[in-house]
């Protein structure tokens, strides 16, 4: 029986142990690299509720990773294995008292046979609230938790409460970060907790669970760092402006803007791609595909 988390979204304090570095001897790491982790533990909040822990650093200013977060739509272009997204901040009854708060509702499908196949397709309800902490304007916090009311997001054709992947808890932090070298994008650094329950069977081997958190989280990071791209080219989101502004004379422009990097010439988008890729990680694309 999985208990609910208290409506703590952004109680800072609550959260912050949970933003630190974990436990080793508790949590598995599926990747322990400089600038990117990735680590979970199982049952330690709830039977069947993996805890997930990620810390990693995206070559591109706030505003471009919080374009990608903002514009909704887009989410379907990064996350893995997504058939279908719906938009329902303007529907849910939580976010009519702050712009700075979206929902979306996500239908994917797990493209792997060793899960059985009435745990392939699985939907979440995503609720993002950004926010700083008193007062304190170099940070940024989101949310990454069910809505407070998931009952009021209806279940998708054929799904039940069965199909509906809880996000217990959770938080992430953005902090800007400067360029690598002069006249290039800023860089930002994401932190980030959640409690999450797939509702999966128990039984599934812990060492394919490890192979599945090193193989989508990099998946999902590489196609985010590729909207973030896009972003550059078509300008921030009026949300993710307003976001932005918030940091202003905190930073400087080109952490924050990357106005410094207009005209940097771009990394060609195949090379980097293919790059030190991990044979595993063509393998999972192939899969998917």
């Amino acid at each position: 029986m999985v208990t609910e988390s208290p409506n703590r979204s952004r109680d800072v304090k609550y959260h912050a142990h949970r933003l630190e570095r974990p436990d080793p001897s508790v949590y598995t790491f599926a990747l322990d690299k400089p600038e990117f982790t990735v680590a979970f533990a199982l049952n330690q909040v709830g039977k069947g509720v993996y805890s997930v822990f990620f810390d990693f650093v995206v070559d591109a200013p706030i505003v471009e990773i919080m374009t990608v977060a903002t514009d909704l739509p887009r989410w379907k272009d990064w996350l893995p294995c997504v058939n279908s997204f719906t938009d329902i901040t303007e529907v849910h009854p939580s976010t009519k008292e702050d712009e700075n708060h979206h929902i979306g509702q996500i239908g994917f499908k797990i493209p792997l046979h060793i899960i059985p196949k009435k745990y392939r397709g699985r939907e979440m309800t995503i609720s993002t609230d950004y926010f700083h902490h008193e007062g304190d304007n170099e940070i940024l916090y989101m949310t990454v938790a069910d809505p407070a009311d998931p009952t009021a997001v209806p279940y998708p054709k054929k799904f039940t409460e069965a199909n509906r992947v809880r996000f217990l808890d959770g938080l992430s932090k953005l902090t800007p970060m400067p360029p690598k070298k002069s006249g290039g994008p800023g860089r930002t650094r994401i932190t980030l907790y959640t409690d999450v329950d797939p509702k999966l069977p128990s039984n599934i081997p812990g060492l394919f669970v490890k192979w599945l958190f090193k193989m989508m989280v990099p998946l999902g990071i590489r196609t985010f760092k590729k909207q973030a791209k896009v972003a550059r080219k078509t300008g921030p989101t009026p949300a993710a402006t307003r976001v932005c502004n918030t940091f202003n004379g905190v930073y400087p422009p080109d952490v924050i803007y990357g106005v410094a990097s207009m005209g940097h010439e771009e990394t060609d988008e195949s090379t980097e791609d293919s790059e030190g890729e991990d044979p595993e990680l063509m393998e999972l694309k192939t899969i998917e595909e």
